[in-house]
C-alpha cells in the first residue's frame, strides 16, 4: 500500500492467562459430565461454512480407516450448519463419534480445551484466531488450517498446520498429534507472551514512538 515499513507495527489481540490455563484433564472431564475415556478431538467456533466443521467432520472418516479407536469429536457452538453437519456425520456413518455440544457459556470453555486431547481449527479463512490461543495456553496441541497468522502461532513445539480445506490432509495431522506424546507445560511457554498486558505495552511504545516523530 505503499506505507514505510518503518511506520507498521503488528500488535496480537490479547490472552487472559489466568483464565485459560492448564488443568488437570480427567477433573475437567469429570466437571463436565465427560465419562469415555477418549481421546477427544475438541472443535470450538461458529458451526458455519467458513469455520470448516464439515472438512473436519470428513477428516474424521479419513482417520476412521486408519484407526482402530476413533477419536470422539466435540463440538462447541452453533450456527448455520448445524443441520447439514448432523446429516454429513449419519450420511459418513461417524455420528456416535461426534457431540454437538452446543454454545457453552464462555468461562467453561477453559474445560473444553482441558478435557480434550488435540484441538482443532479447519477454517477456511482466519486472521488471528484468540481461540487457538487460548486451547494452547490451556496446554492443549493443536492442528489449524494454514490461513491468516495460523502459521505464525502454530509449530512443531505446539501442534500441526493443515492444508486449507483438505480433509486429508486434516485428518493426517491429526493422528500425527494423537500419536505424539505433548509437554503441556511447553505448550503453553509458546503463549505466555501474548498477555493483554503485553498486548497493552505495545500499545503504549506505538502511540510514543507516532507523537515523537510528529514534532
Amino acid at each position: 500500500m505503499g506505507i514505510q515499513e518503518h511506520k507498521v507495527t503488528v500488535i496480537p489481540n490479547g490472552l487472559d492467562l489466568n483464565r485459560f490455563r492448564i488443568m488437570d484433564k480427567n477433573e475437567a472431564r469429570r466437571r463436565l459430565g465427560i465419562r469415555e475415556n477418549g481421546p477427544f478431538l475438541l472443535f470450538v467456533g461458529s458451526l458455519d461454512p467458513v469455520k470448516g466443521g464439515q472438512f473436519l467432520i470428513e477428516a474424521l472418516k479419513e482417520m476412521k480407516d486408519n484407526l482402530g479407536n476413533l477419536p470422539h469429536l466435540l463440538m462447541v457452538g452453533d450456527g448455520p450448519l448445524q443441520e447439514a453437519l448432523l446429516f454429513q456425520a449419519k450420511h459418513l456413518g461417524i455420528e456416535n463419534r461426534i457431540s454437538f455440544v452446543g454454545k457453552r457459556p464462555h468461562d467453561e470453555i477453559p474445560l473444553w480445551m482441558n478435557a480434550a486431547d488435540v484441538f482443532c481449527l479447519p477454517s477456511i479463512r482466519e486472521g488471528r484466531p484468540n481461540v487457538l490461543l487460548e486451547a494452547l495456553a490451556c496446554g492443549t496441541p493443536a492442528v489449524a488450517s494454514d490461513v491468516g497468522s495460523v502459521p505464525e502461532i502454530i509449530h512443531d513445539k505446539n501442534g500441526r498446520v493443515a492444508r486449507v480445506a483438505d480433509p486429508k490432509s486434516l485428518g493426517q495431522q491429526l493422528l500425527a498429534c494423537l500419536k505424539q506424546r505433548w509437554d503441556r507445560k511447553a505448550i503453553r511457554k509458546t503463549v505466555g507472551r501474548f498477555t493483554w498486558d503485553d498486548c497493552a505495552e505495545l500499545y503504549i511504545r506505538a502511540y510514543q514512538q507516532a507523537v515523537s516523530e510528529s514534532f
